[in-house]
């Protein structure tokens, strides 16, 4: 009996909504010019948001509907549509992910296509970056561009939609910067910039356009700093190598690699210092103070950045702890007690050489002439000069066959004391 009652309700049921459904349920049809394949059914949605701005036939269905697919969401909406053919484009766990593609808006960047057909962007490429890029170089007067960026080839570093590498880069770093810039040479020089040799390249450079030559974050010497700080007191000194109180660090180091230390561009250092103090490069050679402490450095004399000194000397150039006591400490022993101590050695001595002996300026007695003129003393004018011969030096008579210009323990700088200085020569006075 229970069973019977059970069949008659739902006969009943049944038949109410066949008799109801053509009345009640069913969709209003559209209007005969407009009717489809797919609109006979879907006309309803032709008010959901999606659809009010579109011609809402047959042929705008498959603008955005694959009806041969039930891949995705209900109704294929436009990411699911568009990964249908196009799976590789799918987030990848990992990996950077532009942000329309991870928020499925591939329409922010490219136009609804038929299947078959191929899509174009909505904009000029530079122009499509620069919507929500904002073209950085505008911030600067002159600005310095790398060459991709300048030309709008943004796609020739960064892949649009993901990489396994950051800032959608298209390869690691190295490898990217190193398709364009081929710098074999500088990789296999001995003495390498710390950056470049990690690959950091955008440690110092600015991928797309900067304010400063090379591209660089910061004016070089600001930029240099940031790394090497304990050079920034060097600064407080008054005196200053000229390309340093620029802030052409490069002028004098390489950036990336080099054969010599401390990035220089040469491995021997007068070589390199000479490239601009070329007038002293045919005295250095012949000179005393070439190869000086077995270093042929300048710096054996002369600070490289600054100095609180003249000519950027190590120590002062005068007074009792002199420049050039340092190595020659033993002059110093009677020439503070002499009428010279208030000369400066180079008043007399070329430094850097010179084709006379003991360094000096010019001939002995040229040098002497220009505070003695006429070589004259108080009580004789001893006679000097080629004609009159030192027997125990064999050389032609100068001042210093009788006198130290340096200073001694007897009067007048004079070599020996009393009649010992000249009786050696003139024996026959004895």
């Amino acid at each position: 009996m229970k069973l019977i009652l059970k069949l008659a309700v739902a006969f009943t049921v049944f038949l109410l909504l066949v008799l109801i459904r053509p009345f009640r349920l069913l969709t209003p049809l559209p209007p005969a010019k407009q009717r489809g394949v797919c609109t006979v059914c879907h006309w309803q949605d032709r008010d959901l948001p999606p659809h009010r701005e579109i011609d809402f036939r047959d042929g705008a269905c498959l603008t955005c509907h694959n009806p041969h697919t039930h891949f995705g969401r209900p109704y294929f909406p436009v990411a699911d549509s568009c990964l249908v053919c196009h799976p590789q484009q799918r987030p990848r766990p990992g990996w950077v992910v532009h942000e329309p593609l991870q928020r499925q808006q591939c329409l922010s960047c490219h136009t609804p296509h038929r299947l078959f057909e191929r899509s174009v962007l909505r904009l000029e490429l530079t122009m499509l970056c620069y919507t929500c890029h904002l073209d950085e170089s505008k911030r600067y007067s002159e600005p310095a561009s790398h060459l991709p960026y300048a030309e709008g080839q943004c796609m020739s570093c960064h892949d649009p939609h993901q990489t396994r590498y950051r800032a959608l880069s298209r390869a690691p770093l190295d490898k990217l910067c190193a398709s364009c810039h081929r710098q074999e040479g500088e990789r296999v020089m001995p003495v390498q910039h710390e950056p470049f040799a990690r690959n950091l390249c955008l440690d110092c450079h600015n991928p797309h356009v900067s304010a400063h030559a090379g591209i660089l974050h910061r004016e070089q010497r600001v930029l240099c700093y940031s790394c090497h700080f304990d050079r920034r007191r060097e600064l407080r000194r008054p005196v200053r190598h000229g390309p340093y109180g620029e802030g052409r660090c490069t002028a004098c180091h390489e950036p990336h690699a080099a054969v010599g230390r401390d990035l220089l561009p040469h491995a021997e250092m007068d070589r390199f210092c000479f490239l601009c103090h070329d007038t002293l490069a045919h005295r250095w050679a012949g000179s005393p103070h070439f190869g000086i402490a077995g270093d042929r450095s300048c710096l054996s004399c002369h600070e490289h950045h600054s100095s609180f000194h003249a000519f950027l000397s190590r120590f002062p150039v005068d007074g009792r702890r002199n420049l050039c006591l340092t190595c020659h400490e033993r002059i110093g022993d009677y020439y503070f007690l002499s009428a010279h101590a208030k000369l400066r050695c180079g008043e007399c001595h070329e430094i850097h050489g010179s084709r006379y002996p003991a360094l000096l300026a010019n001939h002995e007695l040229a040098v002497c002439a220009r505070c003695h003129p006429g070589l004259t003393h108080r009580r004789a004018n001893h006679p000097v000069g080629g004609r009159y011969w030192d027997i125990l030096r064999r050389r032609a008579m100068l001042c210093s066959s009788c006198h130290n210009p340096h200073g001694t323990a007897y009067p007048g700088m004079r070599l020996r004391f009393g009649n010992n200085l000249c009786l050696p020569c003139h024996q026959e006075i004895r």
